[in-house]
């Protein structure tokens, strides 16, 4: 009897490295994204944002697709991110729920 060749699956593409600090706007607002670790698609990170006048960090979880979309919460349920990662630079929105819209965010590497 012939042996039947089983065709592996094609393994899934990685998710992109992201750069350690991209820094850049929220609606005009200095804002910086630090990846403080990432294993393939999931990504611990910290926003630091201008609140009022005062500069605030908090803790984001979430992942990222090996096409380069960003998924990223508040794991206490405040804000949220969701963008593409694309040539290192971010393009997304920045929710919460205390906000009537989304604040338009763009960084770079920095």
């Amino acid at each position: 009897p012939a042996a039947e060749a089983s065709a592996a699956p094609a393994p899934a593409p990685a998710a992109p490295a992201l750069p350690a600090v991209l820094r850049g706007k929220a609606d005009g607002r200095p804002f910086t994204l630090r990846v403080v670790q990432q294993d393939g698609s999931t990504v611990v990170a910290q926003i630091d944002l201008l609140v009022g006048t005062t500069f605030r960090s908090y803790p984001m979880r979430g992942e990222v697709s090996a096409a380069g979309e960003l998924q990223l919460r508040e794991p206490s349920g405040g804000w949220s991110l969701s963008g593409r990662v694309s040539g290192g630079s971010l393009t997304g929105m920045l929710n919460h729920p205390d906000q009537k819209k989304p604040l338009p965010v763009r960084a770079a590497p920095g």
